[in-house]
C-alpha cells in the first residue's frame, strides 16, 4: 500500500471506506510529545482521570495504538509521587521506546495482542526491573500483561481503545496494590459519550463506560 501522507510504500492492512492507508509512522504523528509532556506536568493522582484529559485532545485518534502511550502516561503520572520508583522523563521515554517496539496498529485483530496490553506490561516491567534472566520479576511483569490481555478479551466485541485504555489501567492500578501495596486513585467516574465517533459501530450498553 501507498500511505496517503509521507507516499512510502508499506505493508499493510488497514484502510478507510475510501481506501485511503496511513503508515503507522503517519498514524497520530505530533500526539506522543503531548502526552508525556502533560503527565510529566499534572498535578492529577487518578490515572483514569489522567488519561481522560489526554483522550479529550482533539488530535489523538479514536483507534490506534496511540491510545497505548495514554496508558503507560496516565500510570507513570500517577506514580510521580512516590519515590521508590523514581519517576522521570526519562522513565517515560523509556516505556515509550518499549511500546513503540511492538504496539502497531490492528495488530489486535492480526495476532491478538491489544498494544494497551504491551503498554501495561512495559510500565509494569520498568518498575520491577524486569529481564529475562530474573525470575520473579520477569513472571510478574508477564502475568500483569497476561491479565490485561485477558481482560481486553472478555470486553472486545468491535474493539474500542478508549474502552481498553480504562481496562488496562485498572489492571495496572490492581496489580501495583497486589504486589506493592501502592493504592492509587480510582475515583474519577468515566462516562463515555463518543460513541457516535466509533467507526465500526460502539457496543453501547454492552460496554461498562457507555453514558445511557
Amino acid at each position: 500500500m501507498v500511505c496517503a501522507l509521507c507516499q512510502r510504500i508499506d505493508w499493510g492492512n488497514i484502510i478507510c471506506i475510501n481506501g485511503h492507508y496511513i503508515c503507522n509512522d503517519c498514524h497520530g504523528q505530533n500526539c506522543l510529545e503531548p502526552i508525556k509532556e502533560f503527565a510529566l506536568l499534572t498535578h492529577l493522582e487518578d490515572p483514569r482521570q489522567i488519561a481522560s484529559v489526554i483522550l479529550s485532545e482533539e488530535n489523538l485518534p479514536f483507534l490506534g495504538c496511540e491510545n497505548a502511550y495514554v496508558v503507560a502516561a496516565a500510570l507513570l503520572g500517577s506514580l510521580k509521587k512516590y519515590r521508590r520508583f523514581k519517576i522521570t522523563e526519562a522513565t517515560f521515554d523509556e516505556a515509550f521506546h518499549r511500546i513503540q517496539k511492538q504496539a502497531f496498529g490492528g495488530y489486535c485483530g492480526l495476532t491478538g495482542i491489544c498494544g494497551v496490553t504491551v503498554a501495561v506490561g512495559a510500565v509494569m516491567s520498568i518498575l520491577l526491573k524486569a529481564s529475562c534472566p530474573k525470575n520473579r520479576e520477569n513472571s510478574l511483569a508477564m502475568q500483569v500483561a497476561a491479565r490485561t490481555a485477558w481482560a481486553i478479551a472478555e470486553a472486545s466485541g468491535p474493539s474500542c481503545c478508549r474502552q481498553f485504555v480504562f481496562i488496562g489501567i485498572e489492571v495496572g492500578v490492581n496489580f501495583l496494590r497486589d504486589i506493592y501495596e501502592i493504592y492509587l486513585p480510582l475515583n474519577y467516574k468515566v462516562s463515555c459519550s463518543e460513541h457516535l465517533k466509533h467507526p465500526r459501530s460502539c457496543s453501547r450498553e454492552k460496554c461498562r463506560y457507555y453514558e445511557r
